[in-house]
């Protein structure tokens, strides 16, 4: 039995997860730095985590600054040199881009848009850099109940890894759902098909564990509150279907800038913003840059370990990262 026990206690999949390292749209230096990513702490946070062997890594969104009225010139751009900033990380680790707001909507004076150029954009530079991703997700044909505007299949996807199953979500899915400043909602999420899918996994016998990751939070931080989480409409029925799922350990996110971690109401499962990679902190955040390392077991019990480093004067200082401290695990329910 102690035998047993102890197998059990082994983990048998890492992954880690960053968001938010663009850097603010008047600190850009295009020449100097195409990416518009914070790429001192970007290099420390990759440093460490090939250290740590994950399986995934999760790139949460807001990855570069974006939000360009053009013709997408200014994304494809930026996202193309990102590319070649992470192309050193080893194949034993799979990538996982996950849009952010910065990437999939523009400003257009001080009003933030959906544009439905990013789409195809954002599609083809995972598909060029060989990231992991997914082709199963909802499509206005077979999920109607969502309202989708377009196909959705390759943005929200579902990845199976040692017993684990990851909801991947878009959080900014265009949608017909209408909005009185914007004409079509922003943060918007799948989230009928969501909840499809983690009432599958709860009866599926391969699956241990459900993680569900996205850019935008899926409700407030417990200290401070943060720029536009998850429109209400769409997150209230995501939420409905999380409780009573005993699989779900966490809703991982970034959006807002900081580190926080909040039990989601009606659920023993968590939500973990890391959304400390690198650009300017909200202004009640500990001035610490980060990233979070999640550790699941045999049995499907899991565990995160925070990873932080002070933010420098400027925030975007090229001069090298410090090395990070590590907290100790902190078991997820």
């Amino acid at each position: 039995m102690m035998l047993a026990a102890a197998l059990a206690a082994q983990t048998t999949l890492t992954f880690a997860f960053f968001g938010c390292n663009r850097i603010d749209a008047k600190d850009l230096d295009p020449v100097a730095n195409p990416s518009s990513a914070n790429r001192a702490q970007l290099k420390q946070t990759l440093t460490e985590v090939v250290a740590a062997h994950p399986a995934l890594l999760f790139a949460g969104g807001d990855i570069v600054n974006g939000y360009a009225d053009d013709d997408g010139t200014v994304l494809k751009t930026q996202l193309a040199a990102w590319a070649k900033e992470v192309a050193w990380l080893p194949k034993s680790i799979g990538l996982v881009a996950v849009p952010g707001n910065h990437e999939l909507n523009k400003k257009t004076g001080d009003q933030r848009m959906p544009s439905n150029l990013t789409y195809p954009l954002w599609e083809a530079f995972v598909q060029r850099a060989g990231y992991v991703s997914g082709g199963n997700g909802p499509t206005p044909a077979n999920d109607p109940q969502d309202e989708l505007a377009m196909d959705e299949s390759k943005m929200s996807y579902t990845l199976d890894r040692a017993g684990v199953r990851f909801i991947v979500l878009n959080t900014d899915t265009r949608t017909k759902v209408k909005d009185s400043v914007t004409g079509t909602a922003l943060g918007w999420i799948p989230a009928k098909w969501a909840g499809d899918q983690l009432a599958r996994a709860e009866t599926d016998p391969k699956v241990r564990a459900v993680f569900v990751l996205g850019h935008r939070n899926l409700i407030d931080p417990s200290e401070g509150k943060g720029d536009a989480p998850v429109d209400k409409r769409a997150a209230d029925v995501l939420l409905a279907a999380m409780q009573g799922k005993t699989k779900l350990r966490a809703y991982v996110c970034a959006h807002v800038h900081a580190w926080n971690v909040r039990t989601i109401p009606g659920t023993k499962a968590v939500q973990i913003i890391s959304g400390d990679g690198g650009s300017k902190l909200e202004k009640d955040a500990r001035e610490e840059f980060g990233w979070v390392e999640i550790q699941v077991k045999k049995d499907g019990r899991a565990a995160y370990i925070h990873h932080h480093r002070p933010m420098p004067q400027p925030y975007d200082s090229t001069e090298p990262a410090v090395p990070s401290k590590s907290d100790s695990p902190v078991n997820l329910p």
